[in-house]
């Protein structure tokens, strides 16, 4: 059967939510294409150098590798990786990472 709209995702009202949950020393680490763009104008980093994306090529896969990094770096901090679908498939193996060394 088809999809009824109200059931599906709005990136857009997920970032609006999620931007408005950020405490001071979150870092945000997005992972994608087009998603990223769409995160780019609705969440507010709130402070220097707590967000990290692919950059302008749009290197699908490095969030998980940024998020692990920030996790090390700032370990006080709240990291919040988001991927975009595409993303997602390249990095869904990182999960076991992730769960191995309790990240």
């Amino acid at each position: 059967g088809e999809v009824e709209p109200a059931s599906l995702l709005n990136p857009l009202h997920l970032c609006l939510a999620i931007d408005n949950v950020l405490t001071q020393d979150s870092v945000l680490v997005l992972d994608g294409g087009d998603f990223v763009g769409t995160a780019a104008y609705t969440l507010c980093p709130r402070q220097a150098l707590s967000w990290l994306d692919p950059g302008v090529f749009g290197t699908l896969g490095v969030g998980a590798g940024f998020a692990m990094g920030a996790l090390t770096a700032r370990p006080g901090s709240l990291v919040w990786i988001m991927y975009g679908d595409g993303a997602f498939g390249f990095s869904l193996a990182e999960l076991d990472t992730f769960v191995r060394h309790k990240m």
